[in-house]
């Protein structure tokens, strides 16, 4: 942090905890700070972005802390729609659901993709962009992750076909929102 000119400092606090500090030249300070929780935030990545990947394959891990599932709880008791089972279609209906988007760029629906958590074989569903599915409203896919275990490693193994270096993007949790905390880890 950077501080105007005027007297020493000789302390520093963060939430009202001492915090350890180096004065890196005048008027500049350094603290490392490191805050409670894990991290999980709005369009959570699992595994990174690989610009050279091609199809096949991709593979990572996720945990979803406890509290996304209480996040999305509440969001179901503040909006009890009685969503009907022609609604869980539209990816954008029913927030309450942990959804996980498998991004590609240009993406076809007469692609069958697979996708496994925990060694468990999970269905992807076809997203559009409009309520009536067709080949030009296709965005991609997704899978309803509402029943993972919370607090858990899980492992994600996703088989896509031949795709041109870059065209995957990534795999994103939605329906989070991103929730800070004050709590400091001394």
């Amino acid at each position: 942090m950077r501080l105007p000119d005027g007297p020493k400092v000789t302390a520093l606090r963060v939430n009202d905890r001492g915090t350890a500090f180096t004065q890196r030249s005048p008027g500049v300070l350094s603290a490392s700070v490191t805050f409670g929780g894990a991290p999980f935030t709005r369009a959570q990545q699992v595994g990174g972005y690989d610009p050279t990947f091609a199809g096949g394959t991709f593979t990572g891990t996720f945990s979803v802390p406890q509290r996304v599932f209480d996040q999305l709880e509440a969001r179901q008791r503040a909006w009890p729609i009685p969503w009907t089972p022609e609604d869980y279609r539209a990816p954008w209906l029913a927030p309450q659901r942990l959804l996980l988007y498998v991004q590609i760029a240009e993406p076809d629906d007469r692609w069958e993709p697979r996708l496994r958590i925990d060694g468990r074989l999970v269905e992807l569903e076809k997203a559009y962009s409009a309520i009536w599915a067709a080949r030009r409203t296709f965005v991609g896919f997704y899978a309803d992750l509402s029943l993972v275990a919370p607090d858990r490693e899980h492992r994600l193994e996703l088989e896509l076909p031949p795709l041109k270096p870059g065209q995957f993007q990534g795999v994103f949790f939605q329906n989070v929102e991103t929730e800070y905390t004050n709590a400091i880890i001394p």
